[in-house]
């Protein structure tokens, strides 16, 4: 949520306010008459950055390379001048190693796990220009990303010409989906109130 850039904006504006007694200077007044309490908060501020900083430099780390050993080393490096004892040292180590526990289940302990889902995203997006219909339902996506993946052939176009529509229909009905939920309650305006009325009884 990009609160670290609020926090360094805070820093900096501490820094421009001497300590001791209000300076001569009116600017310098003013500045101290508009921070509040923010004075108050120097060092949460501090300690903040000092824990954000390696967290931030870790991210870019592992969204570019993935979670292996290596990255993993780097960085524990990274938070060295974090404390020990620090919650926030101990939680982000604990899941680097439960993580890599799960890479190696499978089998991506070298190549380095991807841990965002950038990637992803990035293939539903393009998915939803390619024949999808006005309602971006992301389980319609997902049966045409295979469609994207690997290069087409003769075999890949016979067993797509095989596939008939009663057995599309079976799978496409298994899965839930938004279109076909709208089209259930708007034949029946009655259902959606009745959902309602349960969802108010529950809370």
């Amino acid at each position: 949520m990009n609160i670290h850039l609020m926090v360094k904006w805070a820093e900096m504006v501490l820094k421009h306010s001497p300590r001791g007694r209000v300076s001569k200077d009116p600017v310098v007044s003013k500045l101290r008459n508009y921070l509040g309490k923010l004075p108050e908060y120097k060092q949460f501020i501090k300690r903040f950055l000092r824990d954000a900083s390696p967290l931030l430099k870790s991210q870019e780390i592992l969204k570019a390379q993935g979670l292996n050993m290596k990255t993993y080393k780097e960085c524990k490096e990274l938070l060295k001048n974090i404390p020990q004892s620090s919650q926030v040292r101990i939680g982000f180590i604990t899941w680097m190693e439960k993580q890599l526990i799960v890479a190696e289940s499978l089998g991506m302990g070298n190549t380095g796990m991807p841990i965002c889902s950038d990637n992803i995203e990035s293939l539903f997006g393009l998915g939803k220009t390619h024949g999808t219909g006005e309602v971006k339902d992301a389980n319609r996506i997902a049966l045409r990303l295979p469609a994207f993946c690997g290069s087409v052939n003769r075999e890949s176009v016979r067993m797509a010409m095989d596939v008939t529509v009663k057995e599309q229909q079976e799978v496409e009905n298994k899965l839930l989906s938004l279109t076909r939920q709208r089209r259930k309650i708007l034949p029946t305006p009655e259902a959606l109130q009745i959902v309602c009325q349960l969802s108010l009884t529950v809370v």
